[in-house]
């Protein structure tokens, strides 16, 4: 028989517990326990005594089955069995209580061995209805006031221990929804309680939230709460405030250590988380809510024993959350684990093949113990392994979807288990199918579109005179706030428009987040004889140790000006943007869009450094987006009018030899008599033919049967002709110059002009200028010695001396 003692002894010892509860007719249930691997928690001074891994966990099927053996005062665990499950107790540290809560009866089932390796998913059927295949990640801080010291014995390990414990179960109580609650930080107060913990309950929680505030630089966290000792005023057990999950300012609750039984106290830590997820109390079971137990964790007050299951309308308001954007903090899984690397962790480090958080994985890829893969596993997490394989995912998977129209989908190589890196449309880029709105870092600056997704269908931009009020700093209109000195941020003359998002809207609210989160106002502004309603919301939302740009500002990518566009709050030009990134070539040919990291990435059927040759869409960075190169439009034309030129071909070439006729020919018959194309198919201009003569010449008409063409000669273009010179005879002062057989003058010649005709294509012939004798022949110089007796004889008569 096994006794708590034994049992934490046990616990001490191994890392797999094999129990089988037995009830009172001799019926039995095995489960089959393994060590889980809960982060370490940071602690404010070192613990004098190291904590022992006493949590432990068995997965069927989405549910966890939870056991708790640090201390024999301490034992508890939560135990699923088919319809049925049943709190695990002690009384006075020596005996075990089991106690059913019966789903559907009291009865408790029988299994064997065999059965309990193969338990029937024990969830409510509606679960699924509500579950989109996302997980979330909850950051959890927990923090001990000084009365919880006090209680057990100012004994900081004990106190650690229970924290741990209610961790422990938070987490499997969240764990069927998707969501994972990790402990990262907890706070021990043993010196005293940093504020004044009163019996109102109001009054703590208002005094916890700002004490969060001052520890959020430090100790970044989702989510906070404080256990106390203190009992509040009217049997309350817990504070918080609804819709505030992922807030700076509300992001928390503080709960009474009501119970000896950690599970009990886990079910209120988890009522309140849940109001900060924005659920409301359960109402009228059977009726209004569906609970397949006597109460769920949502139940307005706690029962003798812990509830286990989410009602349908906890479900309901927790997918409402989501779609209002209440979970902004919860996408990213700890980075990190307080404590340094070690196996069992649940996060891959360097020397791990694989990690999946506790010693008894929930698949067969990994080894929990050693974080190494088993036998013909490649892979055992990764956004691209398939777990029911152990093998990467096929090539082109989607995993990682797009957000929005500047955020680029990711897809598997096949060959890996990790998912490419997150990659978007290049900063200043227009958003695709915009013409004036800009991405960037992975959001289309669109306020239209942010209007409407604050306000809802009746959600406008407000008017240009609007975003005027954002120089007065105050919450009507502010270029930002500071959640750690509350105060509001002018902004410059330039910069109006990119300050608190302005909108006009005919809704009473804004649909965006929770009212108890989101503070909306609105005033009014008169543009000559028309009034406008301005109105603004604003909220702070912290992801990690960074604070989440307020939804109420305008998004950067926010047309501002001529070339500009909004980057935190200020009116920058876009190239000043865009020059800081690569540029990609030929604007990708217009068969894709530049990520930001200067690569093409391109439509289904494209690739290549710019998308200019078929491929297989996606990009370098985003890998392939399908398996084959696909069909591009031109590729179709390509064979289109390949088949059709075959096809043509083989009706011609039949025609010709069966039929003997000339299609090409007769077509182009048809097509010239249709259109009548006579003679004008004559593409170059012809020189002109000599003149007087008539040419007769093949055209290129003669090709299509239209035979000979004339050419005539053009009109020759008139000329410069020189006045007539009137007849005259040549003479000398002293004589006229004769003719040389005769006493007659020269023959006087008329100088006549060209006598063109004006009629076109004739010409006629102008008399020669040459005479009809031939001129004179000049006399060639006589003999030397012949002139020398000619001047002897006649030197005297003309006047000659000679000496």
């Amino acid at each position: 028989m096994l006794t708590p003692s034994s049992l934490v002894k046990a616990a001490a010892q191994n890392s797999i517990l094999p129990l089988t509860l037995r009830g009172p007719s001799g019926d039995s249930i095995d489960v089959i326990f393994n060590r889980a691997r809960p982060s370490a928690p940071r602690l404010n001074t070192p613990l004098s005594t190291p904590l022992a891994d006493c949590y432990f966990e068995e997965e069927a099927d989405g549910i966890l089955n939870t056991l708790s053996a640090c201390t024999t005062s301490t034992v508890s665990g939560i135990i699923y069995a088919g319809s049925n499950y049943f709190i695990l107790d002690t009384r006075n540290g020596k005996d075990f209580v089991l106690l059913p809560q019966s789903l559907n009866s009291c009865e408790l089932r029988t299994r064997s061995k065999r059965e309990g390796k193969t338990v029937k998913n024990t969830l409510p059927s509606y679960y699924s209805e509500y579950n989109d295949g996302r997980w979330r990640y909850v950051e959890l801080a927990l923090v001990a006031d000084y009365s919880l010291y006090a209680k057990y014995g100012k004994d900081e390990a004990k106190v650690m221990e229970r924290l741990q414990t209610i961790a422990h179960h938070v987490n499997a109580l969240y764990y069927p929804l998707n969501i994972r609650v990790t402990l990262v930080w907890v706070d021990v107060w043993k010196d005293g309680d940093k504020f004044e913990v009163a019996t109102s309950g109001d009054r703590t929680l208002d005094l916890f939230l700002n004490y969060r505030k001052q520890i959020m630089k430090a100790h970044p966290n989702d989510n906070a709460h404080m256990i106390t000792d203190i009992r509040f005023e009217a049997n309350v057990v817990g504070k918080a405030f609804k819709g505030t999950m992922c807030s700076y300012d509300y992001s928390g609750g503080v709960d009474v250590d009501h119970s000896n039984n950690s599970a009990i106290v886990a079910a209120t830590v988890a009522h309140e988380m849940g109001h900060n997820f924005g659920m409301e109390h359960d109402v009228d079971y059977g009726t209004t809510c569906n609970c397949p137990g006597n109460h769920c964790v949502m139940a307005p007050s706690t029962g003798a024993s812990p509830p286990t299951f989410w009602s349908d309308c906890s479900l309901k308001y927790l997918s409402t959350s989501f779609s209002h954007g209440v979970d902004l903090c919860l996408k990213n899984p700890p980075e990190k684990t307080v404590g340094g690397a070690k196996c069992g962790n649940g996060i891959v480090e360097p020397g791990e093949e694989c990690d999946c958080g506790r010693e008894q994985c929930p698949h067969s890829c990994c080894d929990g113990k050693t974080c190494r893969l088993t036998d013909d596993a490649e892979c055992a997490d990764g956004d691209c392994c398939d777990l029911l394989t152990c093998k990467p995912k096929p090539r082109a998977t989607v995993c990682r979807p797009s957000t929005g129209i500047c955020d680029l989908p990711e897809y598997c190589n096949g060959d890996t288990a990790d998912c490419p890196a997150d990659f978007s449309i290049q900063n200043g880029h227009l958003c695709p199918g915009r013409s004036d709105e800009y991405c960037y870092e992975g959001q289309c600056g669109s306020r239209p579109d942010q209007c409407v997704s604050i306000w809802g269908p009746t959600g406008k931009e407000g008017d240009h005179a609007c975003y005027q009020q954002n120089t007065n700093g105050i919450i009507q209109g502010n270029c930002g706030y500071d959640v750690h000195t509350a105060q509001f941020t002018r902004c410059l003359a330039d910069d109006i428009m990119c300050g608190r998002l302005q909108c006009g809207t005919q809704a009473e609210r804004p649909i965006f987040g929770d009212p108890t989160t989101v503070t909306s106002a609105y005033t009014y502004v008169r543009v000559g004889s028309e009034t406008h309603q301005c109105h603004v919301i604003k909220t702070t939302y912290v992801v990690g140790a960074k604070n989440k740009p307020d939804p109420g500002m305008v998004l950067d990518g926010s047309k501002c000006g001529d070339d500009k566009i909004c980057v935190n709050a200020k009116c920058k030009p876009r190239t000043e943007v865009s020059k800081t990134v690569s540029k990609c070539n030929d604007q990708c040919h217009y068969r894709g869009v530049c990520n930001n990291v200067g690569n093409c990435h391109c439509e289904n059927g494209f690739g290549g450094v710019a998308c200019e040759i078929p491929g297989f869409g996606g990009s370098v960075n985003s890998n392939p987006s399908n398996t084959s190169r696909g069909i591009t439009p031109s590729t179709v034309l390509l064979i289109l009018l390949a088949l059709s030129t075959i096809v043509l071909a083989f009706v011609c070439f039949y025609y010709w030899f069966k039929k003997k006729r000339n299609l090409p020919g007769e077509f182009w018959d048809y097509v010239r008599k249709t259109l009548n194309l006579r003679g004008v198919l004559v593409p170059v201009r012809k020189a002109p033919p000599p003149p007087r003569r008539h040419l007769k010449r093949e055209s290129l008409n003669a090709m299509w049967g239209d035979g000979v063409v004339t050419y005539t000669a053009n009109e020759r273009p008139q000329t410069c002709v020189p006045p007539a010179i009137p007849l005259m005879t040549v003479t000398t002062e002293n004589h006229t110059v004769k003719n040389k057989n005769s006493n007659q003058p020269l023959v006087q010649f008329p100088v006549l002009a060209n006598n063109i005709s004006d009629n076109k294509a004739t010409f006629t012939r102008v008399p020669s200028m040459r005479p009809k004798e031939p001129p004179p022949v000049v006399p060639s110089r006589p003999p030397e010695y012949k002139l020398e007796t000619l001047y002897k004889e006649r030197g005297d008569e003309m006047g000659i001396k000679r000496n």
